[in-house]
């Protein structure tokens, strides 16, 4: 399995390895990705084989990730859209981290903006209804404001 090339959205690529992480001696699985075929490779997960996991596990691993302050999940926004057109993905919709907008990825094509910088929250509250189609709250509005991620 070491090495066989996944063709991903776009020109993006992703592979396993069978190695041990930085700074690690047991070797775990590795998926990796790069976004074309002159690009590096980049860690996206890595998991070992060896261990087992209870529902129990994955609720504290899932809470700890998602309210821990140095944690990626804590200090960006992200949200991920795959494109379907006649039953095939051909692209993806996202928006990452900071105020940088909504980007646009199909096959065989380079990134492309969609929206812009988002300079409110307002401005990412209309971009995160019109691309995803997702209608938040007033609550869920308010929810941002205070933390790292709050546009201002």
């Amino acid at each position: 399995m070491t090495n066989n090339i996944l063709k991903g959205v776009g020109s993006e690529e992703y592979h396993f390895l069978y190695e041990p992480l930085p700074d690690q001696t047991i070797p775990m699985w590795i998926l990796q990705i790069r976004y074309s075929s002159t690009k590096e490779w980049m860690n996206l997960y890595a998991f070992s084989d060896k261990v087992e996991f209870s529902h129990e596990d994955f609720i504290l691993m899932s809470y700890k990730s998602s309210t821990e302050p140095d944690t990626f999940f804590t200090n960006a926004i992200m949200i991920a859209k795959t494109i379907i057109e006649n039953g095939d993905i051909v692209g993806r919709l996202t928006m990452e981290e900071g105020p940088k907008g909504i980007k646009e990825r199909r096959a065989d094509q380079d990134s492309k903006s969609l929206s812009g910088e988002f300079k409110t929250e307002l401005d990412r509250t209309r971009g995160i209804e019109k691309w995803f189609g997702l209608v938040l709250t007033d609550d869920e509005k308010e929810g941002i404001k205070g933390h790292v991620t709050e546009i201002v």
